[in-house]
């Protein structure tokens, strides 16, 4: 995507799919795309890029947090 300015943005979009997948997964239930988009971003703005780390891996990954925009754009972009 054009808006993307940095891989690491890109990254750590695709950790957020997964991130939102998994706590679907988890959870069991479904919600709209925004409200995810907007608890995730809440999570992220109190926790920070480390939430989205599953395996608690400790070797740094280098993550630049993208914009709600951007995000959703991304999910428009997917073709299933």
């Amino acid at each position: 995507m054009e808006q993307l300015i940095d891989e690491s943005q890109t990254r750590a979009i695709s950790y957020m799919l997964k991130y939102l997948l998994n706590e679907s997964r988890r959870n069991g239930d479904t919600i709209r795309l925004k409200v995810a988009i907007d608890k995730l971003m809440d999570r992220l703005d109190g926790e920070g890029l480390d939430v989205l780390n599953h395996s608690r891996d400790p070797y740094p990954v280098d993550l630049s947090k993208p914009r709600k925009y951007e995000i959703a754009a991304f999910f428009n972009r997917i073709r299933l």
